[in-house]
């Protein structure tokens, strides 16, 4: 499928309202990610997922760079945020070898948050996804410590491979995909679909005790100054990320 079509879309985007609670969700989520540097956003609700990366992004652009990529086809807020003539995106880069620097693009208001959409074909397909290039752009990013955010259909073949490239996959309709044992899935927000209105929708944590919770609370603090540091280090040479990406990808 090359992307979903407007009565496809219809059948699953939420209200306006619901939307903004998504982004709303993706932010919370953004506070509690400083760990991580590659990602798979996972939902059958794919606006609602592109949603939450947005959100996510937002968060985590505040303090490091952030690329998200369109894996289901010509997400509409995606679309939205990018603007322009250029047609280019991922799949371009997979099938006609174009490179990364005609791909990300930064959204409005935030020099640290770019997009790479879908692109001119299918992207949501086996030779996409479950291509071992992706392990290579995500050690990239670990290198230089930015996030990579994937916003993937789970029904799409190859998408367990492509969460084993990645190494995590957020399931944020709080279905756990079908991967392998050594992928990381985050579920300590079992995320439900959201009310509308601007309320973040929080699950409630099993307990912990005092102790615990301080040691998490500290251990959270001392990754996000680690996480700024390193931002504030490797800043001066972000120039240098998307080309050095582009390597990652080369051409076929």
């Amino acid at each position: 499928m090359d992307s979903w079509d407007s009565r496809e879309l219809a059948l699953i985007t939420p209200t306006s309202a619901a939307l903004v609670s998504w982004e709303a969700q993706g932010r919370h989520a953004g506070e509690r990610l400083a760990w991580a540097n590659a990602v798979v956003i996972s939902s059958r609700n794919p606006i609602a997922a592109a949603s939450f990366a947005i959100g996510l992004a937002r968060v985590q652009g505040t303090t490091r760079h952030v690329a998200i990529a369109d894996l289901v086809g010509k997400l509409p807020q995606f679309q939205s945020l990018v603007g322009g003539d250029n047609p280019y995106g991922i799949s371009d880069s997979f099938v006609r070898g174009v490179s990364l620097n005609d791909v990300a693009r930064p959204i409005e208001g935030s020099s640290n948050v770019f997009i790479m959409p879908s692109g001119t074909e299918a992207v949501a397909i086996d030779s996409v996804y479950d291509n071992g290039r992706w392990r290579t752009v995500a050690a990239g990013f670990r290198e230089l410590g930015a996030l990579l955010l994937l916003v993937a259909a789970p029904d799409t073949p190859g998408f367990a491979a492509l969460c084993g490239h990645i190494g995590t996959v957020f399931p944020i309709d709080g279905i756990v995909p079908a991967v392998a044992k050594d992928v990381r899935v985050i579920n300590a927000m079992r995320l439900t679909p959201p009310a509308t209105g601007d309320t973040v929708v929080r699950a409630i944590a099993p307990a912990e005790d005092d102790i615990a919770a301080r040691r998490r609370r500290l251990f959270l603090i001392v990754s996000a100054l680690l996480v700024v540091a390193l931002a504030v280090a490797v800043g001066a040479f972000w120039p240098t990320i998307l080309s050095r990406l582009t390597a990652a990808f080369g051409k076929r």
